[in-house]
């Protein structure tokens, strides 16, 4: 239902935005003023009313950027850091862009403003062609940003979210998920509070320049802006008067230095407010971010009724009435904000939250009230008993500190919540001491020792239980840094650490595990058969790289953890040459059929054809290895076996890993379309590149440009720059090289063949040309994404040089 309401919004914001941009082409004369005086004016004040996450599920804007996300033509990347650490910044700067843009052209020139439209709609489908996520809303539209001021934290609304249906984390703290949560958390950021309390000014100068530029307010109430001039061009911006009371200053200097001084102004105004706010009796007990959040909040609010002392007054004048109750509507919905909002505090989030848990084992869980009292009545209400009341909040506080909600910094906030909720400070004790008891692994030293000692050895056993689980290797080295990191004594940690020893039943089902997965992936090994292709090779590759995880997991974690199984000597025989004579009378019971099982599949060779193929895909499937799902796709799509398996691929379609989605759709429209993988398989086909871990390949892939040739056409030429790696993928080519009589061949070059590294390595020009002598595909690096692969594995580097200098020794390559 609230799908299908959003998507009625939608529409209809869509509807009018796209009508507005047609306006603008079709009836210049008068669309100007009905863009910038009647719906824009419209927005700020809904999107109050709305909410941010609310307002985010129907922007049009978002819309276009969501309508290419599904759209998979190149593998979506996620922004550098650099977009994320200047996020603020950023959005502020094409916001003031964008004022500007106003002033100097777009308020009069509706052809214009229509390419500017039309523009922006472009640039948000392109980013969710190219990007993952919403990265067109959080980083790149300056709309953004006025979304964030004028909600604050959006308290009211906090249950409601704008997330997408398949996250890809493209945000840090994203906003779209839990709006007030990514509100407090970005409280020390100095960006934020810059551009928060320079966004008044900014507003205040923009229409501030109306008057500066005509010398009477009559220019802008009037409307007189939003005709088109008669002649416009870069020449008369430079030509037309910034002030009227200093013409020779153009608009071209003036319009951004009004801009700026006022936002500057604007900015050191609320840093003065903030001191005096600091100052009130106002302030007393409140920390920080919490005066901080006061400022920015009264900031807003100062910006939003700047906005609409002007905003819509050319064309809203004209009819009174419905100025007036606009305008009542305007001051009623900003107060009631300011005033819910200038109270809010981070604690109190965090009780309400922790109240909200504690609801959620009522009868009713349907019920969420909004505030603590209400939250205390609804919960007392409906559970009478109150021994099951202090149950419930006892396991609350468990659910807190197991979670990392609940730590020493927040000790303080339980109280509240406690009174709220009708406990006093005897049961919350008696709580508190049924829990070290009850929980020797979260309690485990005497009653006097703190909450946040507790929470520091809980959570230091926590992340030994995680590696253990992960199979994650655990050496002498990693073990001290984890203990500095938590400031553990070396007492604490033998205690702990023996606790997790000791527990041989579930250790020696984790390695049962173990080995029953080590064997799955020693059966898909022995299906595929050698130099069976491209693609079948890639997947065998990564069936490999799988194994040798596994084999270095059992190594690393269990020696560590259980000292009983002799895993070094199993691991040893595993890694050791097939022998049909090995001597496993020593293996542990338990263990023998297993090993004996991977013993026989270390020695069984592949049967012939695509049998084999065909089962290590089902076994791949059945297992959920995803890890081997994207080689093990590509090699269906290669086979043209996808319909043997089609239920399984649409479980990967909605894949949270684009590379794996992308080829399920493939698969499932039949489409043998270049993919990511298929570049990958390609380039483990070229030595020395069949060196690289998956990882590696995958990233080398991500960086390679495609480029066809037609027959005759020179790939490279003797004497030009050699700044490109080319690796034939399909086609065959010559090596040629002048000489007086003429160019002179000297070589061949074949498919999974690689040319131009000479000149890559050494730095000198082309020393040969290479012509096509088909069709030829080709796989193109450049010499900095080759730097930094070698630089993750030295070894290419000498295998490259090795066959380099033969290449040279025979003066066969460029």
């Amino acid at each position: 239902m609230k799908k299908t309401l959003y998507a009625f919004f939608q529409s209809i914001t869509l509807a009018v935005f796209i009508g507005l941009v047609v306006l603008l082409f079709v009836a210049p004369q008068s669309a100007n003023g009905v863009v910038w005086t009647l719906v824009i004016p419209l927005v700020p004040v809904s999107l109050l009313i709305m909410g941010y996450s609310r307002w985010r599920n129907i922007c049009p804007l978002a819309w276009f950027s969501k309508l290419t996300q599904n759209i998979v033509l190149l593998r979506k990347k996620r922004l550098p850091v650099w977009f994320e650490d200047n996020v603020y910044f950023l959005q502020f700067s094409l916001l003031f862009i964008a004022f500007a843009a106003r002033l100097f052209v777009l308020n009069s020139e509706a052809m214009l403003l229509g390419g500017f439209f039309l523009a922006v709609i472009v640039l948000a489908a392109l980013s969710g062609l190219l990007l993952s996520g919403k990265s067109w809303c959080n980083y790149l539209c300056p709309v953004g940003l006025v979304e964030k001021i004028y909600t604050g934290s959006n308290a009211q609304m906090q249950h409601i979210d704008s997330a997408c249906g398949t996250c890809t984390a493209c945000k840090i703290n994203c906003p779209d998920i839990d709006m007030e949560s990514s509100y407090w958390k970005e409280a020390a950021n100095v960006q934020k509070r810059l551009v928060f309390y320079a966004f008044p000014g900014l507003v205040f100068g923009f229409y501030l320049y109306y008057y500066l530029e005509a010398g009477s307010w009559s220019y802008y109430f009037n409307g007189t802006w939003s005709l088109p001039q008669e002649s416009f061009s870069l020449v008369s911006l430079l030509q037309q008067p910034g002030f009227f009371f200093l013409p020779q200053i153009p608009k071209l200097v003036a319009v951004p230095l009004t801009l700026f001084l006022s936002a500057a102004a604007s900015y050191y105004t609320f840093v003065l407010v903030e001191l005096s706010v600091k100052k009130t009796r106002f302030a007393k007990g409140k920390d920080a971010s919490t005066l901080e959040h006061i400022t920015k909040v009264f900031a807003a609010f100062v910006a939003f009724n700047l906005f609409y002392l002007f905003a819509g007054a050319p064309t809203f004048q004209h009819y009174p009435y419905f100025y007036t109750a606009f305008h009542f509507l305007v001051i009623l919905v900003s107060a009631m904000l300011f005033w819910r909002e200038i109270y809010r505090e981070e604690k109190f989030y965090f009780q309400e939250r922790f109240a909200r848990k504690i609801l959620k084992k009522s009868k009713d869980e349907t019920v969420l009230a909004k505030n603590l009292k209400e939250i205390y009545y609804t919960y007392s209400t409906q559970e009478k008993n109150h021994e099951k009341h202090l149950e419930n909040y006892k396991e609350t506080i468990l659910e807190l500190i197991n979670d990392g909600i609940l730590t020493g910094d927040e000790s303080k906030m339980l109280d509240k919540i406690r009174e709220q909720l009708g406990i006093t400070a005897h049961e919350h004790k008696k709580i508190m001491k049924s829990l070290e008891k009850e929980n020797a692994g979260l309690f485990e030293v005497d009653n006097s020792m703190t909450a946040e000692k507790l929470f520091q050895l809980k959570s230091y056993k926590s992340m030994l239980q995680k590696a253990l689980e992960e199979n994650k290797a655990l050496s002498e080295e990693e073990l001290e840094k984890m203990r500095k990191h938590f400031q553990i004594e070396n007492k604490e940690h033998e205690k702990i650490l023996n606790e997790l020893m000791n527990a041989d039943g579930l250790l020696k089902e984790k390695i049962h595990a173990a080995m029953n997965e080590l064997l799955s992936l020693y059966k898909i090994n022995a299906l595929i058969p050698e130099n069976s292709g491209i693609a079948a090779n890639y997947l065998k590759f990564n069936v490999i790289q799988e194994i040798k995880e596994q084999l270095q997991s059992l190594e690393n974690v269990m020696p560590l953890l259980c000292t009983n199984v002799n895993i070094g000597r199993l691991i040893h025989l595993l890694h050791a040459e097939p022998n049909s004579d090995q001597d496993i009378s020593w293996v542990e019971a338990s263990f023998k059929p297993l090993v004996e099982e991977l013993l026989h599949y270390k020695e069984k060779e592949a049967p012939p054809g695509s049998e084999g193929l065909k089962e290590a895909a089902a076994c791949i499937f059945a297992n959920r290895f995803d890890a081997l799902v994207p080689a093990l796709l590509h090699l269906l799509l290669t086979e043209n076996m996808g319909d043997s398996f089609k239920e399984e691929i649409e479980r990967y379609v909605l894949s949270e890993e684009s590379v794996t989605s992308e080829i399920a759709r493939l698969l499932l429209r039949g489409e043998n379309a270049m993919s990511l993988v298929h570049i990958a398989a390609l380039l483990h086909a070229v030595e020395p590149f069949n060196t690289l871990l998956p990882d590696h390949v995958e990233m080398l892939a991500q960086n390679v440009t495609i480029r066809s040739y037609a027959a005759g056409e020179y790939i490279v030429r003797q004497g030009n720059e050699g700044e490109v790696l080319y690796i034939l993928s399909k086609g065959s080519a010559k090596v040629l090289i002048n000489t007086p009589e003429g160019e002179k061949e000297i070589a061949d070059i074949f498919e999974n063949d690689y040319i131009g590294e000479i000149a890559l390595f050494s730095g000198e020009k082309r020393t040969a040309s290479v012509k096509a002598m088909e069709a030829v595909e080709s796989l193109e690096l450049t010499a900095e994404m080759l730097k930094r692969v070698i630089y993750y594995s030295p070894g290419i580097s000498f295998e490259m040089m090795r066959q380099m200098t033969i290449r040279i020794l025979e003066h066969k390559r460029v």
